[in-house]
């Protein structure tokens, strides 16, 4: 197995939800500030009418405009108590009839964990996008991973064809204007829009200090690094108008971890009235620059 399969494989296991029945897949489209990635994925959903298994697919591209990703990551998902995977499992899609796509034991990364209650499995592997878009133009699919079968349903099938429409610039960029026309209600079938933070300029009312914040105390550092310092901080107000850093930024050098000790404690007293966008309350990131001088006394 090489780096980049544990790699995407591991993405996969992140964004993983619970498993439920579903008429129209979800589709998010999400973006990174921290990493500089943005995803494609259709959350897990279940194959063919008993969903013995579930399929989950992502897609990572590096920025904010597309650019079409290689491979896909796909994880199929079971009940680990039923152990429908066998103990070597391999895997195989068909479309039409023909087998587009074989993944054999040593590229796929199995992984059992518990969640909400139940102990599921991963059978999580590469797939290279152009297999994405076959399957998606098939009048029929149907696969086998390890000793579990499925043929997808007809929703099953249009769903996979609205994901791998996403996975063009013009289908991206159609997508995202039709998610932007529709941000502060529910969504739309077949497409959420999934956004951990808004940015200033994308909501109605910014996040703003209820009460006034105590500015961090000058930590206790040796003499010759008492000096002024600057740091260029970013963070995130939630929607309880809580703060969280995300980062912080020295612009001189010098020690860095007590005054990011000393900017943590004041930010756990630190209360906003939260953004709003749309009528609700969502979280924004804010980014300042924050003074450390050894001159001040102030608490």
């Amino acid at each position: 197995m090489t780096a980049g399969t544990l790699r995407f494989a591991l993405l996969i296991f992140v964004y993983c939800a619970p498993l439920r029945a579903q008429s129209a897949a979800a589709i998010w489209v999400a973006y990174d500030s921290t990493s500089g990635y943005s995803t494609i994925e259709l959350r897990p959903m279940p194959l063919g009418a008993d969903a013995v298994v579930s399929l989950h697919v992502i897609a990572v591209f590096k920025g904010r405009v597309f650019a079409t990703p290689q491979y896909v990551s796909l994880a199929f998902i079971a009940d680990s108590g039923r152990a429908p995977f066998g103990a070597r499992a391999d895997a195989v899609l068909t479309a039409g009839g023909t087998p587009v796509f074989t993944a054999p034991p040593r590229e796929i990364v199995r992984v059992r964990s518990p969640e909400n209650g139940r102990a599921l499995e991963r059978a999580a592997m590469r797939m290279p996008t152009t297999v994405i878009a076959a399957l998606a133009r098939a009048p029929s699919i149907s696969g086998r991973v390890g000793g579990a079968r499925f043929e997808m349903t007809p929703d099953n099938r249009a769903a996979l064809r609205e994901y791998a429409s996403r996975l063009t610039s013009e289908g991206y960029s159609r997508a995202l204007l039709a998610a932007q026309a529709s941000v502060g209600a529910d969504g739309h079938p077949g497409l959420t829009v999934r956004k951990d933070y808004y940015e200033a300029g994308d909501v109605d009312t910014v996040a703003a200090p209820s009460v006034m914040r105590p500015h961090p105390k000058y930590p206790t550092v040796e003499r010759d690094d008492r000096v002024l310092r600057e740091f260029l901080i970013e963070f995130v107000v939630d929607t309880t108008g809580r703060a969280r850093l995300r980062s912080a930024r020295s612009t001189s050098r010098g020690p860095v971890e007590p005054y990011l000790s000393a900017l943590r404690d004041a930010m756990a007293t630190w209360e906003y009235e939260p953004a709003k966008k749309g009528g609700r309350k969502v979280a924004q990131v804010l980014r300042e620059v924050v003074l450390f001088d050894p001159a001040n006394r102030m608490p």
